[in-house]
């Protein structure tokens, strides 16, 4: 408040007023007039904000780096495509044109059709001549007649096979005779009973 005249003295002192929060509102006057707390010099005591800010960002990207790889694209090189029509495919074949941007391709699909993608949407092709494996039985070499040692001959076992019906012997149909688990209980009629004929009681 020392040096200065009578104006900027009030000024001062209006500005001190207008940032010091109050004991009712508990904010400032200058904060409740325009939303925001006016800047002065004792807010270049507290840590720059955006500098904070920088630095995080900069340890995020250097944790994506780790494991992030670059897209290795080129110009006439087959690639996939992404689809975003309802009912089409998903992924469609193609081929690069040009490089539209430092992420951006120009692709044209296998029906003439010019795409505008970002490199995220872009895929390379690697199954340009896929082979399908042939599919049912498929017929057994013929490796001319066999040629076999007699000890070869004799130590293999020849199995022949005959339509015939194979019947085993001994009874099938018979099952094996099971213990009782408990032994039988022997039911007797209670002794007021025995001027009575209780049926089932002998």
């Amino acid at each position: 408040m020392t040096g200065g005249n009578v104006e900027t003295k009030i000024a001062r002192f209006l500005l001190k007023y207008r940032i010091t929060p109050q004991t009712t509102t508990g904010v400032s006057p200058s904060q409740l007039l325009m939303g925001r707390q006016l800047r002065t010099h004792l807010d270049l005591m507290h840590p720059c904000l955006s500098n904070k800010v920088s630095q995080k960002q900069a340890k995020q990207k250097d944790r994506h780096d780790i494991h992030a790889r670059d897209r290795e694209l080129a110009e006439s090189d087959a690639v996939y495509v992404r689809g975003f029509q309802a009912h089409g495919n998903k992924w469609i074949p193609g081929t690069i044109l040009e490089k539209t941007g430092p992420v951006s391709w120009k692709v044209v699909t296998e029906d003439g059709q010019i795409i505008k993608r970002h490199q995220d949407h872009v895929r390379l092709r690697l199954d340009q001549s896929p082979t399908t494996a042939p599919r049912g039985p498929q017929p057994l070499e013929d490796f001319g007649p066999s040629t076999v040692t007699g000890e070869e001959s004799m130590s293999t076992p020849v199995v022949q096979h005959s339509n015939e019906e194979i019947h085993l012997s001994g009874p099938q149909d018979t099952e094996p005779e099971v213990e009782p688990r408990y032994p039988t209980r022997d039911r007797k009629a209670p002794a007021h009973f025995k001027d009575y004929v209780v049926k089932g009681a002998e």
